[in-house]
């Protein structure tokens, strides 16, 4: 017999059915009330997220200033047990062999008086149109490039046997080999601090100026002439010219990816 909603058949009541039709306007009622709660944290999150985001590049650009103020940024005093410099990269040797010259080198650290230094001696030769030996040190550990264009120049304390010596700049406009910039520096067999500004470097090979926004290497180089070259080299820098005592390296250069000169890729 049909039932009184028209059904042939009357359907079963369920019990479980029952519960969650009674269970449902408290159910309702719980999440009304939680909602605000959930809103309420959720408000709160965004508001310190946003906060953080607001506060942190004053923060990053004021370790960025604190850097530059203090006049240097240390790029090796050679005291690492690992042989890594300051900035996290190797020094490498390089000569004119690599385009067909005869110059002998070698590269390498040692005890002084001033401590641990780094060496370059070697036999400076003009054959086949070569003439240079160069202890060089890329700045990335990436292999991009540096932004040095808070500091007005580079701070060197080096010593050896006299002869022509200079401080040579790869940026990321120098891509063929005998692209560079270079400048002068006196060496004598007594130690010298001496600062080079940016300014006093020249282009070889190339009619760019030097850009310190993308400084990709600095070398110590023999060249020119011929000679028996030695210099060891106690600290390098970057600084300006009037620049305070350059920071523990411990603190310099440990959280290098935190600020100092800002790399680039």
């Amino acid at each position: 017999m049909p039932n009184a909603a028209g059904d042939a058949h009357p359907r079963p009541r369920c019990a479980r059915c029952d519960f969650r039709v009674k269970l449902r306007p408290l159910t309702m009622a719980i999440q009304r009330k939680a909602a605000p709660r959930r809103s309420h944290r959720w408000r709160l999150a965004q508001t310190v997220v946003l906060v953080a985001l607001i506060a942190l590049p004053p923060l990053l650009g004021a370790a960025d200033k604190d850097t530059a103020m203090s006049g240097t940024f240390l790029l090796d005093d050679f005291q690492r047990p690992d042989d890594l410099s300051a900035v996290g990269t190797r020094w490498e040797g390089v000569s004119d062999r690599v385009m067909g010259g005869r110059s002998d080198m070698e590269v390498g650290y040692r005890e002084s008086d001033a401590g641990r230094v780094l060496f370059l001696r070697g036999q400076v030769r003009l054959e086949n149109r070569g003439g240079f030996i160069q202890a060089r040190l890329p700045l990335d550990p990436a292999g991009g490039s540096i932004d040095a264009s808070d500091w007005e120049g580079l701070r060197i304390r080096v010593r050896g046997t006299p002869g022509p010596y200079y401080l040579h700049l790869r940026t990321r406009q120098t891509w063929q080999p005998w692209q560079h910039y270079r400048a002068p520096i006196e060496v004598g067999t007594a130690w010298q601090e001496q600062f080079v500004p940016f300014a006093a470097f020249e282009g070889r090979a190339t009619w760019r100026r030097l850009d310190v926004s993308a400084l990709k290497s600095v070398g110590v180089v023999a060249y020119g002439e011929a000679f028996d070259a030695e210099i060891e080299v106690a600290r390098l820098e970057l600084g300006n010219r009037q620049g305070n005592a350059a920071p523990d390296p411990q603190t310099a250069s440990a959280d290098r990816g935190a600020k100092g000169a800002t790399r680039r890729p």
